[in-house]
């Protein structure tokens, strides 16, 4: 567990006014949503929320059409809004313990991304749109609550890191293993 020392409890609306900022880091703090104005900083390349208390993202977040790294690892999100999959530069995208239950369709949508962290969420389920994501190259799913893995994951050309550990029951495809590029991690509990 992290030792936070800050106490910011939240971020002004004023914030979309800094149309020129391409970085914004809030780790370890204890802010419980974004404003929606978040979504008028066109020029934003990386937003890292790490170690928050967020509950939920704001639709607008699919406006920042400019923002390549996402990190919003250790917060309290239940739900990723559908217009995350607007995001068309993002190429790095962590979701790390929360407690996600889904991930929307729309996240078939993020052509660019090269890397997304699932793990330690409440998944049950993984859309079959992930296999749209045609530049991924590391898949992290491990400690949820899945049961399987869409066939559809197999058409990740492109995937080098399939990472499945604490997951006991879990089905993969067959055809995950004719995938000659693919190192999977797997490893039930113990």
């Amino acid at each position: 567990m992290k030792r936070c020392f800050n106490k910011l409890e939240s971020l002004p609306q004023s914030i979309g006014d800094l149309n020129s900022i391409w970085n914004l880091n809030f780790i370890c703090n204890k802010i419980e949503s974004l404003p929606s104005s978040i979504g008028s900083l066109k020029k934003l390349r990386n937003l890292n929320l790490l170690s928050n208390s967020i509950k939920t993202i704001p639709e607008e977040i699919g406006n920042l059409c400019a923002l390549e790294r996402l990190i919003l690892s250790e917060n309290l999100i239940e739900k990723i809004p559908n217009l995350i999959g607007s995001l068309s530069s993002l190429t790095y995208f962590h979701l790390e313990k929360n407690l996600l239950k889904r991930v929307p369709e729309s996240i078939g949508g993020l052509k660019k991304l090269k890397e997304l962290d699932l793990s330690h969420n409440k998944l049950q389920e993984i859309p079959s749109t992930i296999g749209m994501l045609d530049s991924l190259k590391r898949l992290d799913l491990s400690s949820n609550n899945l049961s399987t893995i869409p066939k559809s994951i197999c058409k990740l050309e492109r995937l080098r890191e399939l990472t499945l550990f604490n997951m006991n029951s879990l089905k993969i495809p067959d055809c995950v293993s004719s995938m000659p590029k693919l190192s999977v991690s797997y490893l039930g509990n113990s």
